[in-house]
């Protein structure tokens, strides 16, 4: 067999499949026969072009190594992000000459000096350039108020509703080569296309890792574009929702927004969701049994597995007990599996099992690992959301307070903060202050109190009544003990 796979593989065929590869580990798994090929023939960095080389052991011993590494960048500070070994064997070698083939740094200009400081602002066409060219000389711009180093600057400022329009989103796609690209520049135009569904748009685009045209990489969404019918056939590839989202997640995502996700999704096999539970008990040999609830079965039983939280079936898990697993109910409301878990449970006992269950059941007890408690009130808000800038925006202007719309779509809330646009959020939805001294008064603290659980609520949902509360020594008579 090693003989055959020698004469078949070859190095153009290995990197016809090692092409749309990020990491080698995952080629590995995929095409076993195909890496250990290029390994034992040493081809490794040759296999995968596209990702940064791998080194033999003592690679940067050798100067010549290092000096041929170096020349590939304009700077010190760029040489070490982009190679670190290379640049830390140059210090501890002591080949402090190799720094010499750098560009010298420009130097840095005096902030304090006006005159320096517009000087150097006249080298910008638009004030992010200046920004990201020269960020200390605009900061100090900005401090002192110097506007009339942006005079000669252009305006580069865009109407409400501009990206909403389709010429626009062309004109600014054309300007760039690859998805990356316009993402990077035009955020709101990205997604607005995105969402939009314009995909036409990205026609012309190249996917920077393999060369290849970026709509090539759905072919099966080639001439009609992702609808009921070439989205279908890629939903039947998978057993489960979970691994759909996953493995296609554009697919997943166009099926979701085009509000078909349901249809295509029939005929995978439900695991739970967010706001479905599933009843199954852990039968041992030994006549004892653990009944629970998850909101994702097969997640839960490799937790038991690894490390149970209950200590007498983690005990004997760790010690091969056998076991035999069975589901008793599928996707049921979180009231509705609390009970179900009883009267599973009191059956296992009527038939003679020893329970080895701890916590209460029933009702107040654990719902399951993961998910969410909440009831199914958000669910068409929060369910199978693939959220966007547009969709974001959407959503907070429904909202009446900004703490509603963290707390009901967090979701959302973590794409806003994450690609730096909560300052728009907070301008779409006012501040919900209070008075000055509101929490001063007492019977606004209790007030507030009388809502919440526990203080833990109390300091989650107003964390400034419960720091008076505290200050006023009210949480033991707010919160008995």
């Amino acid at each position: 067999m090693g003989k055959l796979c020698q004469e078949y593989w070859t190095l153009e065929k290995v990197q016809s499949l090692t092409k749309d590869y990020t990491l080698r580990s995952k080629f590995q798994d995929d095409h076993q026969s195909a890496y250990w090929w290029a390994k034992k023939n040493g081809l490794l960095n040759e296999a995968f072009p596209h990702l940064k080389p791998i080194w033999k052991k003592g690679h940067w011993n050798k100067k010549e190594n290092v000096i041929a590494e170096a020349s590939k960048y304009n700077t010190k500070a760029e040489f070490r992000t982009a190679c670190r070994q290379a640049h830390d064997a140059a210090r501890k070698k002591g080949w402090i000459d190799i720094f010499d083939i750098f560009e010298a740094l420009p130097k840095k200009v005096k902030c304090d000096d006006k005159t320096a400081v517009l000087t150097e602002a006249r080298k910008y066409k638009t004030r992010l350039e200046f920004q990201k060219g020269s960020n200390s000389a605009w900061r100090a711009v900005k401090r002192n108020g110097w506007e009339e180093a942006f005079v000669h600057m252009e305006v580069k400022m865009r109407t409400d509703g501009y990206w909403e329009n389709y010429e626009n989103c062309k004109n600014a796609s054309l300007q760039c080569t690859s998805k990356m690209e316009m993402r990077e520049r035009f955020r709101t135009g990205y997604e607005t296309i995105k969402v939009k569904g314009w995909d036409e748009l990205f026609d012309h685009m190249t996917d920077p890792r393999s060369g290849q045209q970026a709509h090539n990489i759905a072919d099966e969404a080639k001439g009609k574009g992702w609808c009921l019918e070439t989205i279908h056939p890629v939903a039947l590839k998978y057993k489960y929702r979970s691994q759909f989202a996953k493995k296609r997640p554009a697919v997943y995502k166009a099926a979701s927004e085009l509000g078909f996700l349901d249809e295509v999704c029939k005929h995978m096999e439900p695991l739970g969701n967010h706001f479905r539970r599933s009843i199954y008990a852990i039968e041992f040999v030994d006549g004892s049994v653990y009944v629970g609830l998850s909101y994702n079965l097969r997640t839960r039983i490799n937790q038991h597995k690894r490390k149970s939280s209950n200590p007498d079936v983690r005990k004997r898990m760790e010690e091969k007990v056998k076991y035999i697993l069975v589901e008793h109910a599928l996707l049921l409301s979180p009231e509705a599996a609390q009970l179900e878990e009883k009267n599973v449970a009191q059956k296992y006992v009527d038939r003679g099992y020893k329970l080895l269950n701890r916590g209460k059941l029933g009702g107040g007890g654990s719902l399951g690992s993961g998910g969410s408690n909440r009831t199914e009130k958000r669910r068409e808000e929060l369910h199978d959301v693939k959220w966007s800038k547009p969709k974001v925006l959407d959503v907070a202007r429904r909202c009446k307070t900004r703490t509603e719309f963290k707390q009901e779509f967090s979701g959302a809330w973590r794409h806003a903060h994450h690609h730096k646009y909560l300052k728009e959020i907070q301008n779409i939805i006012p501040p919900a202050t209070k008075p000055n001294g509101y929490w001063m008064n007492v019977d606004n603290i209790v007030a507030v109190a009388k809502d919440c659980k526990n203080r833990y609520e109390l300091r989650r949902k107003y964390s400034s009544a419960y720091n008076r509360a505290k200050e006023f020594k009210l949480l033991d008579e707010l919160f008995p003990k």
